[in-house]
């Protein structure tokens, strides 16, 4: 690939590129109309740093820890990048721990999501701040095959209305049988407040 077509991409065909020897040591910037998204490859083969700064309010959120590139396209989906973004793309050294600053970190308040986990024929529903890295813990000790259906910020419905709502197909803790019903309401609401 030459410089001048490293330069730009479409988000959806830059990311894939993202994996393999040659595509290490990426940094890609993406700028919008009210945002600045910044993607940095880790050192860790595989995984890549995502964190963004808003015009607006002169904030800067991201991750702690590299996200993997099979959940980079969900990552950008939900922190909503739009599609068409065009990316700046340059090669640089891989970075070994997150850009943001140790204090950052410590002041950091990041909103709470509403995952929904399928895993065979049931569904975890559960709160966490960072679901994709969730999603990789929970699929360390699992027997089955996890997808993240999606998720959604608390403030538009809480976890435990969730679990009020469904109780009577719960199967145990935050696991809750997959019913057409509950499929449904939960691609709603995904589809709703995504």
């Amino acid at each position: 690939m030459s410089e001048s077509e490293r330069k730009y991409h479409e988000v959806a065909n830059i990311f894939p590129l993202m994996q393999g020897e040659e595509y290490d040591g990426l940094k890609a910037t993406g700028i919008t109309e009210g945002k600045v998204f910044f993607l940095q490859s880790s050192d860790q083969n595989g995984y890549t740093y995502f964190w963004w700064f808003e015009k607006e309010t002169d904030c800067l959120s991201g991750f702690d820890k590299p996200v993997s590139n099979a959940y980079l396209t969900t990552v950008l989906s939900h922190a909503c990048v739009p599609d068409g973004t065009k990316w700046n793309v340059i090669h640089c050294d891989p970075l070994s721990k997150s850009p943001l600053p140790e204090e950052f970190h410590q002041k950091a308040i990041f909103e709470n999501q509403i995952y929904f986990i399928k895993g065979y024929d049931k569904v975890k529903i559960g709160r966490a701040s960072f679901p994709i890295t969730r999603l990789d813990a929970l699929r360390t000790g699992s027997p089955v095959p996890l997808t993240l259906l999606g998720f959604v910020p608390e403030r538009f419905k809480s976890e435990s209305s969730w679990h009020i709502e469904f109780h009577h197909i719960r199967s145990h803790g935050e696991w809750f049988y997959l019913t057409e019903e509950l499929e449904a309401r939960i691609h709603e609401h995904i589809s709703e407040y995504s």
